[in-house]
């Protein structure tokens, strides 16, 4: 012990003689640590994560938390199988980018609940909805499939702004719906088979609906 507290005795009279070497050497670290900093959170939060089916569902959620705010998470071809509720708390952009990218899920949803502006692109959803809470959501060239599904695939709620385009949308309870103070922006989509609606606004929810197709 007695070894031990004259070694740091040691250290402490040579920090208090050299007081501006120390000064140097924290200053250095500082500014190695600024420098260094933006390749660290690129590697901790990536501005782009590809993924594809062979990934598990951890990963595939894990994704959605590491990704950094309005960045890509890019879906390979194939089929996703999620069992849960996807909370996405940043704005971002999820887009299939190869072939056909299916997302099957037993009845969850992605809930939006992100201020600022998301994207989904070119993505099939089989039993799956999309729930925007909360800032703007843009879908288009998307599919909706459900087997008489109990309710809306796409739901805009709270003060949330969404912009459907050119998807199509089969059996679920409503195709896109919009409640409260949201906002819905609907163009030439195909809403067919539904049990209550295609397209409707409900309360004091408001928008644009125009070139879409409506059947059965």
């Amino acid at each position: 012990p007695s070894r031990h507290a004259s070694a740091w005795e040691s250290v402490w009279e040579w920090i208090q003689e050299d007081a501006w070497l120390v000064s140097l050497i924290l200053l250095f670290v500082i500014t190695l640590f600024l420098i260094a900093r933006p390749f660290v959170s690129e590697l901790i939060s990536p501005t782009v994560i590809e993924l594809s089916p062979e990934d598990t569902q951890e990963t595939i959620i894990k994704a959605f938390e590491r990704i950094r705010p309005e960045g890509t998470i890019r879906l390979e071809s194939g089929s996703y199988h999620i069992d849960t509720d996807i909370i996405i708390e940043k704005p971002l952009k999820l887009v299939g980018v190869s072939g056909s990218v299916s997302i099957t899920t037993n009845h969850k949803s992605l809930v939006f609940r992100a201020e600022g502006d998301s994207q989904v692109q070119k993505i099939s959803f089989q039993d799956t909805a999309i729930r925007v809470e909360k800032g703007d959501v843009a879908i288009s060239r998307c599919n909706f499939t459900a087997g008489g599904a109990n309710y809306s695939a796409i739901n805009a709620t709270n003060t949330a702004s969404v912009r459907v385009e050119e998807c199509v949308i089969r059996g679920y309870h409503r195709g896109i719906f919009a409640d409260r103070n949201a906002v819905l922006k609907a163009y030439y989509n195909i809403c067919e088979s539904h049990k209550q609606s295609g397209i409707s606004l409900s309360g004091s929810a408001q928008g644009e609906v125009s070139g879409n197709a409506c059947r059965n």
